[in-house]
């Protein structure tokens, strides 16, 4: 891995073997980053990503090894109530079957590890963003606001 941080801005590569989401925390807590957006490509050997199904509100993982294209990975980084990072993380990867017929494989992204190299840009915010958990969908949303419900 190697990047390089410029102002507001940090360029990262990622090799062959590294986790995605590990890499990216070490260096935000290296640079102490504590609210960003990033995005990226690249290419990696395996990926889990999950699924929520609204009825259920159940979070349904699928694994792949293979060779995924990653067509883009997106996310951000907050802070939650006790201090620590974290993240939200959407990624979309592409594979070709044996038959060479062409598939795409994204969600929420739990791990992946890089099988050729990646490149992600990571944007830095200018003040502390907050997570919270939305009373209507009980699911941990970017809290932008005091209470977390601005009005417009």
């Amino acid at each position: 891995m190697d990047y390089r941080r410029n102002k507001n801005t940090v360029y990262i590569r990622m090799d062959k073997g590294e986790e995605i989401i590990t890499t990216l925390k070490r260096i935000c807590k290296k640079e102490q980053i504590i609210s960003a957006t990033f995005f990226g490509i690249g290419c990696c050997s395996k990926a889990t990503i999950f699924s929520r199904f609204p009825d259920t509100m159940e979070d349904k993982p699928h694994s792949r090894k293979d060779c995924l294209e990653m067509e883009h990975i997106a996310g951000s980084i907050s802070v939650e109530d006790d201090g620590n990072i974290t993240d939200h993380i959407h990624a979309v990867f592409t594979y070709i079957d044996m038959n060479r017929n062409q598939h795409v494989f994204a969600g929420h992204l739990i791990s992946a590890e890089i099988l050729y190299t990646a490149e992600i840009t990571l944007l830095i915010a200018e003040e502390s963003i907050h997570r919270m958990t939305d009373p209507i969908t009980g699911i941990r949303v970017i809290k932008l606001s005091e209470n977390g419900n601005m009005s417009i």
